[in-house]
């Protein structure tokens, strides 16, 4: 799918040329906004699809963990954040977490790692969780590409790639994401990169 495709979708969930912040009244009484908040709400109910269900069994069956359910769709996440703590490869306090995002609106997902680093003393992440795409590419690109293959096989889904994903949509706003700065990533998926795991 190109990027004409995925923007003519896109325009069906976000109007355009609407500050979200600026103009908040006008833009939740929009189709557009209708459609988007229709979408999420149908998920809301935590009744996951058979497919999903046997798609979240086999990952955890291969990583031997229990993958973590990070989605919350009362924060508007358009779509399932799913990820698992990777296992270390060195010495260190930072984590690595491999996260699969399942969008709700478009049969779409992206992978990428997080880092993070907890900070003890002060109980909080020293900084936002943020995605490493060096120890994505040179570290864990089997385990990026195992769940590549996983989520191809048990789904129709096909896979958004970053260079897409960071590609700015112009014209549209979301949230506290302004006119100018919302990023196809955002539209499909989350307003940031969010994990729970510190």
């Amino acid at each position: 799918m190109n990027t004409k495709q995925l923007l003519k979708i896109i325009y069906r969930f976000y109007p355009q040329n609407i500050s979200f912040e600026d103009e908040s009244e006008k833009y939740v009484k929009t189709s557009e906004y209708s459609n988007l908040k229709n979408a999420i709400n149908s998920h809301r109910n935590g009744k996951v699809s058979y497919e999903l269900k046997m798609l979240k069994k086999e990952i955890e069956k291969h990583f031997e963990t229990t993958l973590e359910d990070c989605t919350v769709f009362e924060w508007n996440d358009r779509c399932y954040n799913w990820q698992i703590v990777l296992p270390k490869k060195w010495e260190g306090k930072k984590k690595y977490v491999l996260c699969l995002n399942l969008s709700i609106l478009i049969d779409v997902y992206i992978i990428y790692v997080l880092e993070v680093e907890y900070d003890k003393i002060l109980g909080k992440l020293k900084y936002l969780p943020r995605r490493n795409e060096d120890i994505e590419l040179e570290v864990f690109q089997e385990e990026v590409k195992y769940l590549k293959a996983i989520v191809e096989k048990h789904t129709n889904r096909k896979e958004i790639q970053m260079s897409i994903g960071n590609m700015v949509i112009p014209n549209i706003s979301f949230e506290e994401i302004p006119l100018g700065k919302l990023t196809y990533f955002n539209a499909f998926f989350l307003n940031r990169y969010e994990t729970r795991i510190a």
